[in-house]
């Protein structure tokens, strides 16, 4: 289950630096294995809110129970509350979880890079 590899690895790494046992390059591969994660979510998002839009037209194309057919927001609220929405909204939590992760490793990666430089310059 790539979500749970994902927070894993990155928790494996963070367990690693927190030891010292973690160099610039190590963060760089690290941000490129999560980059590959970031790419695979964003994609699983798209198709998961192309799943929930045809289940909100279907949904507006339906009547009520008063013969009225269903209006854009009843449909819209409706599509909220199926599987298809809730895949779109855990696709994008761990977006958003990656895009945290990718940002914090890129700030440790620089601040890596120049504590070596430093140490170079002694």
């Amino acid at each position: 289950m790539a979500q749970l590899t994902y927070l894993d690895e990155y928790g494996a790494f963070m367990d690693n630096y927190k030891s010292g046992e973690v160099s610039g390059e190590e963060v760089g591969e690290k941000i490129a294995r999560l980059a590959q994660y970031f790419a695979m979510f964003n994609l699983e998002y798209a198709m998961a809110e192309h799943e929930r839009a045809k289940v909100a037209a279907a949904l507006e194309s339906k009547v009520d129970e008063n013969g009225k057919q269903i209006s854009s927001s009843k449909a819209q609220v409706l599509a909220e509350a199926t599987a298809e929405a809730a895949a779109a909204r855990k696709a994008k939590v761990h977006i958003q979880n990656l895009e945290q992760m990718l940002n914090a490793l890129k700030s440790l990666q620089k601040g890596l890079l120049q504590e070596y430089s430093h140490v170079g310059n002694i």
